[in-house]
């Protein structure tokens, strides 16, 4: 049951709670100082203001490493930026990398026959298109994310 509220992201949290489970940051005890809420000028009721924090990700940052880094295989990397904590952007690298290393290793590889080297060079365009849409889906992916966060409220 939720007895107070995280004095950064505003989360209801329980009254044992040393962390916040929605921004990780740690709660301050009772005796520390803790911000007050902010009097609203519409409808004149308390409203909470959360803080930020001082090291917030900067969005052009991660987009350029979701853009820039993803022609080389580094895919997942804006998503790491944004959120350390969160395992989607190492998964995303990791397949990532699997895909251009494949992609590689089937261009430059020499097959011991012109069937095998045939079916190789084939098999690079579906690889290669599965790659492209994983990294319109990661850039996508940072840059929406971005804006969902000045739109909220």
């Amino acid at each position: 049951m939720a007895s107070r509220f995280c004095p950064f992201c505003g989360e209801a949290i329980t009254s044992s709670a040393d962390v916040c489970p929605k921004c990780y940051r740690k709660i301050p005890n009772m005796d520390e100082s803790v911000p007050t809420p902010k009097e609203s000028r519409k409808e004149g009721r308390t409203q909470f203001e959360p803080q930020t924090p001082k090291t917030a990700p900067d969005g052009k940052i991660a987009l350029f490493l979701a853009l820039i880094p993803g022609l080389v295989g580094l895919l997942g990397l804006g998503q790491i930026y944004r959120n350390p904590r969160n395992i989607g952007g190492y998964i995303i690298l990791l397949i990532g990398l699997g895909f251009f290393i494949g992609i590689i290793s089937l261009t430059f590889g020499i097959g011991p026959g012109f069937l095998i080297t045939f079916f190789m060079k084939i098999s690079i365009l579906p690889l290669s298109i599965i790659y492209g849409l994983m990294y319109i889906g990661a850039a996508l992916d940072v840059i929406l994310k971005s804006l969902i966060v000045k739109v909220r409220f």
